[in-house]
């Protein structure tokens, strides 16, 4: 992958990100948005770090300062699909049910798909979202 590939990856994950949330996302959660494993957050860093000034910027001393230079995100479809939605989340089960105990912490991709439609939903609604999607 080119740099240019990564960085509108970063870009649309960004997007999504603050069309959901208040704060920027940690390097964790980044790294998790990405599809990468925490321990690439180096990787993810050196990225952001090319894109620094241009694309975004961050205080170096506080974890969630992380935000978008641009000044218009996409608009977002408001029409998010129940059934979608619902089948995403129960493709996400079944499969992180598969996964054997000590890998439970890692969310499947389905599952984080369905839970990220299911808050933006709510918020979209004005319904109080769910200050933590987090499987035990």
């Amino acid at each position: 992958m080119k740099i240019t590939k990564h960085r509108q990856k970063i870009l649309d994950t960004l997007q999504q990100w603050f069309s959901i949330h208040k704060q920027g996302p940690t390097l964790e959660e980044l790294c998790q948005e990405l599809g990468m494993q925490p321990r690439q957050k180096a990787t993810v860093q050196r990225w952001l770090q090319t894109m620094r000034g241009i694309d975004v910027e961050w205080d170096n001393h506080s974890a969630r300062s992380l935000h978008l230079l641009t000044s218009e995100p996409e608009a977002l479809s408001l029409d998010i699909s129940v059934t979608d939605t619902l089948r995403y989340l129960a493709t996400g089960v079944v499969q992180w049910e598969k996964l054997e105990l000590e890998k439970r912490s890692q969310v499947p991709e389905a599952l984080h798909i369905g839970m990220s439609r299911m808050y933006l939903t709510s918020l979209l609604r004005g319904e109080q979202a769910p200050e933590n999607l987090q499987l035990l």
